[in-house]
Order: C-alpha cells, then sequence, then structure tokens
C-alpha cells in the first residue's frame, strides 16, 4: 500500500502520542481516543467519515464497533495466540477469516473458512506494506478492511503509520515520530530500524537494550561454562554489551535526522 504523498500535520499528546492528522486542507484524517488508564490504550478512531470504537483486553484489541450501535453488534471480533501481536481469526463482516504471518508476526496472508486466500500483504525492509489479491494483482488498499499488517501491528491507512501502542510508527524513513518515552532526549532508541532489522519486533513502541543485554548475558553464561572465573566472564559480558550498543550507536549517527 502507497503511502499518499499528501501533508499531514500531526497533533500529539502530552506523551508523545498521535492525537490528530489533518491533511493539507486541514480536514482531519484520523483523530484518536484513548482511555484513562497508564497504559493508555487507545479506544476510539475517527477518520473523517467514520467512528470505529476499539474494545481493548489489556494492550491487545478484542472487537470493533462502529459507534452507536449495540454491545451485540460489532464490527469485528479478535482472538489472538499467546504473543501479544499475533491475530490469528477474525471473525464478522463476510465471515471468518484466519491470519498468516511470518515469524516476525507481519501478516502475509488472509484466508477464508474454506483456505482460499482472500489477500496477500508483502512489505519492503522497513514495513512499507503492498498489499495483493489471492492472484498477485496489486490493490490499493485493503478490501478486506484489514489493519494488522508488518510485525502484526495496526495500519492506519489515512496517515500511513503504524500503531505501536506508545509511538506511531513511519515506515518510508524507518523512524518513529517521537522518542521512546523510557529513553533519553537525544537518544537513538526511536529508529526502529537500528535495533530490529529484518527479524525482531517492537509491539510497545519502548524496546531499548535488550538484544545487546541478551548477547552478553548469554556470552558470559557461556564463559562460565567453558570454566572462566566469575571477574573474566563479567569482563568479557561487559565488553560484548559495550560493542553492542557502540555498533548501534554508529548505525544510528550514520541515518539522516
Amino acid at each position: 500500500m502507497a503511502q499518499s504523498e499528501s501533508f499531514h500535520r500531526c497533533v500529539a499528546s502530552g506523551a508523545s502520542r498521535l492525537k490528530t492528522s489533518r491533511d493539507a486542507r486541514q480536514s482531519v484524517a484520523s483523530r484518536r481516543e484513548r482511555d484513562g488508564s497508564v497504559l493508555g490504550r487507545r479506544v476510539a478512531r475517527d477518520d473523517g467519515t467514520t467512528d470505529t470504537i476499539y474494545v481493548p483486553s489489556g494492550q491487545q484489541t478484542i472487537a470493533d464497533y462502529a459507534s452507536d450501535t449495540a454491545a451485540t453488534s460489532p464490527m469485528y471480533n479478535y482472538v489472538y495466540t499467546s504473543y501479544i501481536d499475533e491475530p490469528v481469526v477474525r471473525e464478522g463482516s463476510g465471515g471468518h477469516r484466519y491470519y498468516h504471518r511470518t515469524q516476525q508476526y507481519s501478516i502475509i496472508a488472509l484466508t477464508d473458512s474454506a483456505g482460499t486466500i482472500k489477500e496477500r500483504y508483502a512489505y519492503d525492509a522497513y514495513g512499507e506494506v503492498s498489499i495483493f489479491d489471492a492472484s498477485g494483482g496489486s490493490r490499493s488498499g485493503s478490501v478486506e478492511e484489514n489493519r494488522f499488517t508488518y510485525t502484526g501491528r495496526e495500519w492506519d491507512d489515512r496517515v500511513g503509520l503504524y500503531h505501536y501502542r506508545a509511538r506511531m510508527y513511519d515506515p518510508l524513513p524507518g523512524r518513529f515520530l517521537g522518542r521512546d518515552p523510557i529513553g533519553f532526549e537525544g537518544s537513538p532508541w526511536n529508529l526502529y530500524a537500528s535495533l530490529f532489522g529484518l527479524a525482531a519486533t517492537d509491539p510497545s513502541g519502548q524496546a531499548r537494550f535488550k538484544r545487546c543485554e541478551d548477547a552478553a548475558i548469554q556470552v558470559g553464561i557461556a564463559c562460565l561454562a567453558a570454566g572462566g572465573s566469575t571477574r573474566e566472564c563479567q569482563i568479557i559480558a561487559a565488553s560484548t554489551y559495550a560493542t553492542c550498543i557502540s555498533f548501534v550507536i554508529v548505525t544510528w549517527s550514520q541515518c539522516p535526522t
């Protein structure tokens, strides 16, 4: 799905969460509402023509409703596995739809109850999505009204951004729009690609040092298992961590700001 080349002006909350996006004519392209919990969950979206209510369970959306409809009449219900961003079934208009994913939890196809492919999805290195019919014909948008795509996150086709809970992600430059809320001013942790590349995920929009920490711990454990002293293994693990972080920072410094 090609992102619109039109200009959008985004207004964020104090927590750097997108509230409103307007196009060049100042028309509302997308307006979002969040609940009052510490999770700041998104509970509604107005795209200028339709108001959609999202029903959360924890950090997952389990149902969509059109505004002013009865609780017994959801547009869609969603079923997930144990992973936060792995929807497996959508129930609602048009029958059941089943999600098929990659190891990165990116959705690559939707099928119906008969196993027939209804829609296909492909991505570039930073998550820009292309949508196809079952035969591989290009589509300008999702005929299936599917918004779960790259790494299992929700694509907002009105503004060309992904909803990563704490932050919005723009796949064209490969960057989050705001800094990591648990990071530091000027830190590189708003760069999705620097830390995750083609294999990892960031469902909360808040991941920072985890991959470097994991690498250092694994090296330290291997050192101890090989008979190294505690002091020696601590030094090796610390060196591994420092090298990893240095690589991330150098990669970030070479990216356009």
